[in-house]
């Protein structure tokens, strides 16, 4: 029983220390939060309580606010389109660049200067026609008959004028390039100051004729029967056409064994004769690629004066052609782009 009794009043004593603790932590709390201690703060007070009187006479406007300008967002739509846009354009630059780097064809004036080293005497742009863009005589007042007095122009910067004729073959490095069409035009441009001309048809193992451009007598020895028959002379195979200023050498009958004859004294002394006789002699010669023909008369001749077809024409065989021009001597003077028909982006880039 003394040990129950213990018990009880031990509990009992530990019980009101407890309380009292309890009793002691309440009356802080309020203390503190009345002093605006530590502790946790005391509710809020209503606006109605607060006195606001003395702050308010503290506070001075220094300067209004100003509402902000707000930000305008394109609409998605049109982000979508201007990024779709700008791809687009992206890819198609990229592809001309690509399909021009493998097409490895002579498209325009500045990628065959850039590639040979050669100047362009003169162009006549593409205009998408499956025939040469002059096929017949260009018209005075029009712009490509512009270009041939360019190109004369520059021809008679470029040759040499020993007290004689220029002599000047034109070739081609391949068949179908405008090369006869060319040396036409250019005959009528050089006329008109009031030059004269000789066009000498010159590409005997050919079946296509120079001769057929203008009206003549005709009937006549041509060039192969006057480097195989002694007796004849500069005389006998000179015919005048019926245009001011220009004469013609027909070409006369094919020769399968041209090159002797090209490469010849007598060759060479028609050359000399002939640029005695007129101010301009125009050899309408082979193409470079079928024979070396061409090769052999170019040494004999003041300039050559090669023709770039940007159809046909490549620039490997462009460049060949070149090479072996003047390896075998002559005066390459340039080339004459014929149906140029350049990337609009690659020709901006380049030039």
């Amino acid at each position: 029983k003394e040990k129950k009794e213990k018990s009880k009043g031990g509990k009992g004593k530990e019980g009101g220390k407890k309380k009292r603790r309890r009793e002691k932590r309440g009356r802080g709390k309020e203390e503190r939060g009345r002093a605006g201690g530590k502790g946790r703060a005391a509710p809020m007070a209503g606006l109605g309580d607060i006195d606001v009187g003395p702050v308010a006479t503290r506070l001075e406007l220094v300067e209004a606010a100003t509402t902000a300008t707000p930000v305008i967002v394109p609409a998605r739509s049109i982000n979508t389109f201007v990024l779709f846009l700008s791809v687009a354009m992206f890819l198609a630059i990229v592809t001309a660049f690509v399909v021009e780097w493998a097409d490895g064809r002579a498209n325009w004036p500045g990628q065959v200067e850039s590639e040979t080293g050669m100047i362009a005497i003169g162009r006549l742009e593409h205009r998408g026609r499956k025939t040469d863009p002059v096929s017949m005589f260009v018209a005075s007042d029009s712009g490509d008959v512009e270009e041939f007095r360019e190109a004369k122009a520059r021809l008679k910067s470029g040759l040499p004028t020993p007290g004689h004729g220029r002599s000047l073959m034109v070739t081609s490095a391949g068949s179908g390039e405008g090369k006869t069409t060319i040396v036409a035009n250019l005959a009528d441009t050089l006329t008109e100051d009031g030059s004269s001309v000789i066009v000498v048809s010159s590409d005997l193992r050919s079946t296509a004729s120079i001769e057929s451009y203008w009206d003549h007598a005709g009937g006549g020895p041509g060039l192969s029967e006057y480097l195989t028959d002694a007796s004849l002379t500069a005389d006998d195979i000179v015919e005048p056409t019926t245009r001011s200023g220009v004469s013609i050498i027909q070409r006369g009958a094919m020769l399968s064994a041209a090159l002797p004859m090209v490469d010849s004294d007598r060759m060479a002394e028609l050359v000399k004769e002939l640029s005695g006789r007129a101010d301009w002699v125009l050899f309408d010669g082979p193409a470079t690629s079928r024979v070396a023909d061409a090769q052999r008369l170019s040494a004999q001749v003041d300039g050559t004066l090669l023709i770039v077809d940007g159809v046909h024409s490549t620039l490997n065989s462009v460049t060949t052609a070149a090479v072996q021009l003047v390896e075998a001597g002559g005066n390459l003077v340039g080339f004459f782009h014929n149906r140029y028909r350049g990337n609009p982006v690659s020709s901006m880039v380049r030039r």
